[in-house]
């Protein structure tokens, strides 16, 4: 559930992207009263509940295939793969950023290499990269680093 901005367990404040970007790894829920929220907050939560309309097949009937583990690399990333690897969800979430230190790019699994597949986040930014790039040399860095990332990945 996305819900007011304090985490009930742990009291930490989170932006909106992160609770979004948390839950639509799985069934996404609001559990804010909507209609108390800003102008500005109410089309970022619209952004991201069509963004996850878009991806929630991939999710929720797709094979899941854990890229990294929160333990072992500071990061967790899931890669959901539709059974004809057309589409595939990428979701990478950071505990924390340490500045200075470079990361390695996230490599995928399961798509076909010669297949060429349009790139898509939240945000509507377009990006085309070959299956075999993308099981090779990874997902392509974020522009702006927040902590979280989900990708939309469709074969053209």
């Amino acid at each position: 559930w996305v819900t007011h901005e304090r985490g009930w367990a742990t009291g930490r404040k989170s932006d909106i992207a992160t609770r979004f970007q948390v839950m639509m790894r799985g069934l996404l829920g609001v559990g804010d009263d909507i209609d108390r929220l800003s102008d500005s907050d109410f089309e970022e939560y619209r952004k991201y509940i069509q963004f996850y309309k878009e991806i929630r097949d991939v999710i929720q009937f797709g094979d899941v295939y854990l890229l990294e583990k929160l333990s072992e690399k500071n990061a967790s990333a899931i890669q959901y793969l539709s059974e004809d690897a057309s589409e595939a969800v990428f979701s990478l979430v950071s505990q924390k950023f340490n500045f200075g230190l470079v990361y390695q790019p996230v490599t995928l699994k399961g798509l076909v290499p010669d297949a060429v597949y349009e790139i898509r986040d939240p945000d509507q930014s377009y990006e085309s990269m070959t299956g075999l790039a993308l099981m090779t040399i990874g997902v392509p860095p974020a522009g702006k680093w927040q902590g979280c990332r989900t990708l939309y990945l469709k074969r053209t």
